[in-house]
């Protein structure tokens, strides 16, 4: 008896694998293919993991029927990967990433499409391509080169995929997102296995891979958002793409504007660096004090550029890197700063701990340690003092905090200018002479294509990049960034480490060399691969002990970090393998993240 073993496409537990389904006589299936599987009393549909000639369940039911549509071996094969890598069931990885077929009765809809007229272009037209974002533009050479090439397009937010929808119309491209319903999902997926040139999709789309697919472009590889972090499965789309390139020769395109941690090591596969070609920025020093300034971030420098500014009737934009997180720890009776006694800077308060900037601290913070058993290390963070160390005075408070403290202090410098303090949430108003934003507006708002005119951008404090987001690369983002806003017009950087942004525009190669070697020195990707073990509801002791003895047995090379939510796994490349074959025997409760810092 010919029997099929289907994953169904359910989200089930990590512990289920297959199920066994007879196969009727004359019904013809493989590897891959879709079939309609009796299920707890109803229907559900599957996918073929192998055809088999035995079984040892005594009693199995039929296959219902097949669908016309099914996964390659490839694709099946890059399910199984997935789910091995992101500690679940292939099954719940098919319901994540394969759209389910509608269920009878449920309204269709097409694909989306923008309407567009063909682009055929002449030796004259190519001034038009400069006129596109320097993505679109590759992505754009690449399909006019090869009339053949079938393009699947990964970008990190549905934003992103707006805009290069946008500019990319002539191609007539489908467009995916989790924000899309299931049926215009289904009806999307469905219509790319069949036809179109070019699917633009944000992480939800990285498994839309039939074979007449021939390139992968992802765009912004340094982005954290190609990544699921919300929920099960963890998949991020930049490895997906790798995965499946070794399962199947295809051209990988790896783009962005500056590097990223996870390739910089001479064995990774490069990242194509689109240059913008922007002049240099003007880096401005805080580390001096300024007595007749309101706020530590209006310095004399700031103050002239928007006096310039506002007296040619130009706009200008201020971007402080999150709302309300940057806070110097002063003392008002002697004017003490917390400062690293390392590196004589001044500590910033962030998430009620004091942080240093530098990147020797990015991804640790200083830190009160204690052991916790054998290679077990319990962090505790560096709580702010009750009193002023040199002084004793309580008068201690932050300094500096949001943007609605800098709106404040310039609004009495400006009586008669219109500002615009703007948050994510917040209406925009296109008449204000001066913004002050988040960096949201660099992340969310700003359009490439239709950008507003500033005579002034400025960066008040660049440093917050390091301390919050745990790299010099990061910090990188957050200018390349303001430089595509500022474009032709004026950028200034204002950091209390001038030497290390200076170092950035003038040898880049000596900073990225500094970045790989405070990664090693503090046991970072690309060196070593972090885990991380969360649970969604509390864990007794012995549980959690459990646990940590199961680590040990399996990675004995892993170092172990334990806070109060969350175990934290720093594995060698050889261990990660142990790593998730035990990850794998944990319960449903427990979330796990292979790759926290992807």
């Amino acid at each position: 008896m010919a029997v099929a073993r289907v994953y169904p496409h359910k989200r089930l537990p990590r512990r289920f694998s297959f199920f066994d389904y007879s196969i009727p006589d004359g019904m013809v299936v493989r590897r891959g293919s879709a079939v309609r599987i009796p299920w707890r009393g109803g229907f559900c549909d599957g996918f073929v993991q192998e055809v088999v000639m035995e079984t040892d369940i005594e009693k199995i039911r039929p296959i219902e029927a097949v669908h016309p549509f099914f996964l390659s071996v490839e694709e099946i094969a890059l399910m199984e990967r997935i789910a091995k890598e992101t500690v679940q069931s292939v099954a719940s990885v098919l319901h994540a990433l394969i759209p389910s077929t509608p269920k009878r009765g449920s309204q269709s809809s097409r694909a989306v499409v923008t309407a567009g007229h063909p682009l055929t272009m002449r030796p004259a037209e190519a001034e038009e391509l400069r006129l596109m974002k320097a993505q679109a533009q590759y992505v754009a050479a690449c399909l006019l080169k090869d009339r053949k090439a079938i393009m699947l397009l990964l970008v990190p937010t549905v934003r992103e995929a707006d805009l290069l929808q946008g500019t990319l119309k002539a191609f007539h491209p489908l467009v995916v997102s989790g924000a899309m319903t299931k049926p215009h999902r289904f009806s999307a997926w469905s219509r790319w296995r069949k036809e179109g040139r070019l699917l633009i999709g944000t992480h939800t789309a990285c498994a839309y891979l039939p074979s007449r697919v021939t390139d992968i472009v992802l765009v912004d590889v340094g982005n954290h958002d190609h990544k699921q972090t919300d929920q099960n499965p963890r998949f991020d789309a930049r490895r997906v793409a790798s995965w499946f390139r070794s399962l199947r020769p295809i051209r990988l395109h790896r783009l962005d504007t500056i590097p990223s941690h996870r390739f910089l090591v001479p064995t990774a596969t490069p990242v194509t660096l689109l240059s913008s070609r922007l002049p240099p920025p003007r880096i401005i020093s805080l580390t001096r004090s300024f007595t007749a300034s309101p706020s530590p971030f209006i310095t004399p420098e700031l103050m002239e550029g928007l006096n310039e500014t506002f007296e040619n009737g130009r706009k200008a934009l201020l971007i402080l890197d999150r709302k309300g997180a940057y806070s110097l720890l002063r003392c008002d009776a002697c004017g003490w700063t917390a400062t690293c006694a390392e590196h004589s800077i001044p500590l910033q308060v962030v998430d009620g701990a004091l942080k240093c900037a530098r990147p020797v601290h990015a991804q640790a913070p200083p830190y009160i340690s204690r052991e916790g058993g054998v290679g077990v290390v319990i962090r505790e963070p560096m709580l702010i003092p009750d009193a002023c160390p040199k002084c004793k005075s309580p008068k201690l408070r932050g300094r500096g905090r949001g943007i609605a403290t800098v709106a404040t202090a310039l609004a009495r410098l400006y009586p008669d200018v219109r500002i615009h303090s703007y948050e994510k949430g917040k209406l925009i108003d296109d008449s204000a002479d001066l913004w002050i934003s988040t960096r949201h507006y660099l992340d969310a708002v700003w359009d490439p294509f239709l950008p507003p005119a500033f005579h002034l951008v400025a960066l008040l404090c660049a440093d917050l990049s390091l301390v919050r987001e745990g790299s010099m690369l990061e910090a990188w983002r957050t200018v390349s960034q303001a430089q595509a806003v500022a474009a032709d017009t004026s950028l200034m950087i204002q950091t209390f480490q001038p030497g290390i942004f200076g170092r950035l525009f003038e040898k880049p190669d000596v900073w990225i060399a500094e970045e790989l070697r405070a990664r090693k020195l503090l046991h970072q990707p690309p060196f070593l691969r972090h885990a991380e073990i969360r649970s969604r509801t509390s864990v007794s002791s012995q549980e959690a002990t459990s646990i940590l003895e199961g680590i040990r047995d399996h990675v004995p090379s892993a170092h172990i970090d334990v806070t109060a939510s969350a175990i934290g796994v720093s594995l060698p490349p050889d261990a990660i393998d142990h790593f998730l074959a035990f990850a794998s025997t944990l319960p449903d409760s427990l979330t796990v993240d292979s790759d926290v810092f992807s």
